[in-house]
């Protein structure tokens, strides 16, 4: 769990983002948090930041788990997660990653560790994520964690 003592600067993950808040971010979030990692978490619209704000869990999905207040910093604001992060783990669905992409310029990916947790391809090109970032995105080490279904 959480604890003041617990300190993101001091692991090799730095400060850690979650792009994304359906069922795999939510549940990446709730592992990393319960392993007392304080995270940044963007949220596409402001309603559920305000619930997860207010009462500390998603409203869509995996709506029973809960969070500790002090454990998650959710916002709408996508600029202001990659501003204040060192690793970012995108978990947005398939489906929505390219609209998402497409918001986050190169200068925003630079000095960046990415972790790709996109399930499934990509609806318009039917190629997997990572193969279909952008050239000026990608890292010498692109890590991808996968998950079934």
């Amino acid at each position: 769990m959480y604890t003041e003592n617990s300190s993101l600067e001091a692991t090799q993950l730095g400060r850690i983002g979650i792009i994304g808040n359906g069922s795999w971010g939510t549940a990446l979030a709730k592992i990393l948090t319960d392993n007392g990692q304080q995270l940044h978490w963007w949220l596409r619209n402001e309603e559920a930041v305000a619930h997860l704000c207010q009462r500390h869990h998603n409203p869509h999905y995996l709506t029973s788990v809960t969070f500790a207040a002090e454990s998650i910093l959710p916002t709408n604001n996508l600029p202001e997660v990659l501003d204040a992060c060192d690793t970012i783990i995108f978990a947005v669905p398939s489906a929505y990653a390219g609209q998402v992409l497409s918001q986050i310029t190169t200068d925003q990916w630079q000095q960046k560790s990415v972790l790709s947790a996109i399930k499934g391809v990509l609806p318009d090109t039917n190629l997997l994520p990572v193969p279909a970032m952008p050239k000026r995105w990608r890292q010498s080490a692109f890590p991808t964690l996968l998950s079934p279904g």
